[in-house]
């Protein structure tokens, strides 16, 4: 029995990436409705794009350009926005955000939902920071690698597509993030207020 509850101890305080989508599983993020949107105006951009074949390159220069201007900025505001959201919870309202059933395994505490969307979000403008660097590397090789103008504009389509999404998910994604320091502003207001009234 005393191992049974470890096990479970142990699984619903999963760390790292593990312990993030165990609390906020893959499935949710790509049916998320700013995920929908990047991916439905991604592939507006990408098929409009399609046919204007001279202009593919400069787009995927503007967009990466765009990325490695913006997303660094904005990951230091999660993070940030992170370190401020944890510093408002005092030791009496982390008890009450902390509270979890520990034989469910599906019931997370509100604490632990907090955090997974903290960095779900920090995690989600990794993944175009990731690309844009990728494609500034490789840019140079790519250009003097001989193909047939079709295929040429196929890998610019789908590089420009996969940019452009997770691009425009993280941004969207800053909307979680402004909901998530607010919640977590109410919270403690709520708490203070509790004990206020309780005393």
């Amino acid at each position: 029995m005393q191992n049974d509850l470890r096990e479970k101890v142990l699984k619903k305080f999963t760390t790292g990436l593990k312990g993030i989508f165990a609390i906020r599983p893959f499935k949710e993020l790509i049916f998320h409705n700013f995920f929908v949107v990047a991916l439905v105006i991604s592939l507006v951009l990408s098929v409009l794009l399609w046919f204007f074949p001279d202009d593919q390159l400069s787009y995927i220069e503007i967009t990466t350009g765009l990325i490695l201007a913006i997303l660094p900025t904005i990951i230091g505001l999660a993070l940030a926005a992170f370190a401020i959201g944890i510093s408002q919870i005092s030791e009496k309202n982390l008890e009450r955000m902390a509270e979890t059933d520990v034989h469910d395994e599906n019931a997370y505490s509100l604490y632990q939902e907090l955090n997974a969307a903290f960095s779900i979000t920090a995690l989600a403008q990794l993944i175009p920071l990731f690309i844009a660097i990728l494609i500034t590397l490789s840019k140079p090789l790519t250009l003097k690698i001989v193909v047939s103008d079709t295929f040429a504009s196929l890998g610019n389509i789908i590089v420009f597509f996969f940019e452009c999404l997770f691009f425009l998910n993280s941004l969207m994604l800053i909307v979680d993030l402004i909901q998530n320091i607010f919640t977590t502003g109410q919270l403690v207001n709520y708490f203070y207020l509790k004990e206020k009234l309780d005393k």
